[in-house]
């Protein structure tokens, strides 16, 4: 019986020793300090940023399309005068650039009068003007009326080439006979540019 005991403390005595062992080995690898392996691990990401296109437009001063005083004739006096609008963007698709009146008022309206000069016929020359009317040319020679919607006068393409402004020439035509009332005409051309 002494025996039996024996054999039974002794296997209570590699269980205690066996349990805080299995114990000590779960609290070293919880509280142990992390080892340094020669293993390694490597991970990419992408980063990404839109830029939006943008442009600028610099249009002539109301004093580049002041003619003055014009002296009517019989015949049609023609005047004409020129501005430079100038179009700047980062647009690698470059863009357009466009002519209309301010308003549908397309004549040139006299102040405190009922007169007007009327838009002219499309593609004439200074001589081939009709008299009191006005239009636009992008060359100095054919002249096209201003309408009340937008009408392409430039365009640059990729790859624009400069980072400087691009310059358009525009003048502005017109031709008054001497029936027509005394008076200052005027209206107001708008210039647009739009990004490709």
């Amino acid at each position: 019986m002494r025996t039996e005991t024996n054999k039974t403390s002794l296997w209570n005595n590699v269980g205690v020793f066996c349990a805080f062992t299995l114990l000590g080995a779960m609290a070293f690898a919880l509280f142990s300090p992390v080892v340094a392996t020669n293993a390694a691990n490597t991970l990419q990401t992408s980063t990404t940023a839109q830029v939006n296109a943008v442009i600028s437009l610099t249009v002539p001063s109301a004093d580049d399309y002041d003619f003055g005083t014009i002296t009517p004739t019989a015949a049609g006096q023609f005047a004409s005068k020129s501005g430079t609008v100038q179009v700047k963007t980062n647009s690698i698709n470059g863009y357009k650039l466009y002519i209309s009146n301010n308003t549908s008022e397309t004549r040139m309206v006299s102040t405190g009068s009922d007169t007007f000069i009327t838009a002219c016929g499309a593609n004439v020359t200074s001589s081939t003007m009709a008299a009191n009317t006005w239009g636009y040319s992008t060359n100095g020679t054919n002249y096209n009326p201003i309408s009340a919607s937008n009408t392409q006068i430039g365009e640059k393409t990729s790859p624009l080439t400069q980072t400087s402004p691009y310059s358009h020439t525009v003048h502005i035509g017109l031709k008054v006979a001497n029936n027509l009332k005394a008076g200052v005409y005027m209206n107001t051309v708008k210039f647009t540019a739009l990004t490709n």
